[in-house]
C-alpha cells in the first residue's frame, strides 16, 4: 500500500536518514528539488543539503520531537532546488524504528506550497493597495470638507480683512 502511495505521486515522498540522507524518494519529491533518479542512487541527494542554514533549528525541532514520539507535527520549511529556487513546502514525517534507536529513519510527505505563498503574497499586495486607496481617500475627503467649509466661510465675508481672518482661520 506505501509503495502505490509513493508511486502515486500525488505528493513528495522521501525516506531518509537522520544524517541528512535521502535513502529514497518519489518522482514528485525529485522534481520539485530538481534532483535526478541518477543522483539519488549516488547517494548525492541531501534533505539537510537543501535545507537553507537559517531554517535548519526548526528541521532540529523536528528531528527532537521524532526522537521523542515518532513523529513529528507538519510545519512550514523551504527546501533549495538545485537550481537555487527556494522552494515553500509543508512538511510532515513520521520513523519506522522506535524513536530511541539511533540514528533515525523514517519517510516524509511534502506539500509544495509555492502557488499557496504566492496567492498569499498577492493577497498581501491588494490588502496594502486597499489600505493606501482608503488613506487617500480619506485625505480626499477631508480636503473636500475643508473646501466645502472654506467656501461656505468665505461666501459670508464682506471685507477684506473679514476675508484675511477667515482665511487665517481655516489655514
Amino acid at each position: 500500500h506505501l509503495r502505490r502511495l509513493v508511486d502515486a505521486n500525488v505528493m513528495g515522498v522521501f525516506f531518509w536518514e537522520e544524517s541528512g540522507l535521502v535513502t529514497e524518494a518519489n518522482d514528485a519529491f525529485l522534481r520539485l528539488i530538481g534532483a535526478s533518479r541518477e543522483e539519488l542512487r549516488a547517494h548525492a541527494v541531501s534533505w539537510l543539503d537543501r535545507t537553507p542554514a537559517e531554517l535548519r533549528p526548526r528541521d532540529e525541532r523536528a528531528l527532537a520531537e521524532l526522537a521523542a514520539t515518532g513523529r513529528c507535527e507538519p510545519f512550514e520549511k523551504v527546501f533549495v532546488a538545485k537550481d537555487g529556487t527556494r522552494i515553500p513546502v509543508l512538511l510532515g514525517s513520521a520513523t519506522f524504528e522506535h524513536p530511541a534507536t539511533r540514528p533515525l529513519t523514517g519517510v516524509a510527505f511534502v506539500r509544495d506550497l509555492s502557488e499557496q505563498v504566492r496567492l498569499r503574497s498577492a493577497r498581501d499586495q491588494l490588502l496594502l493597495k486597499e489600505q493606501k486607496a482608503r488613506i487617500e481617500t480619506e485625505v480626499a475627503n477631508a480636503r473636500l470638507l475643508l473646501l466645502v467649509e472654506g467656501s461656505r466661510r468665505l461666501a459670508q465675508t464682506r471685507h477684506a480683512g473679514e476675508t484675511l481672518d477667515t482665511l487665517a482661520a481655516l489655514a
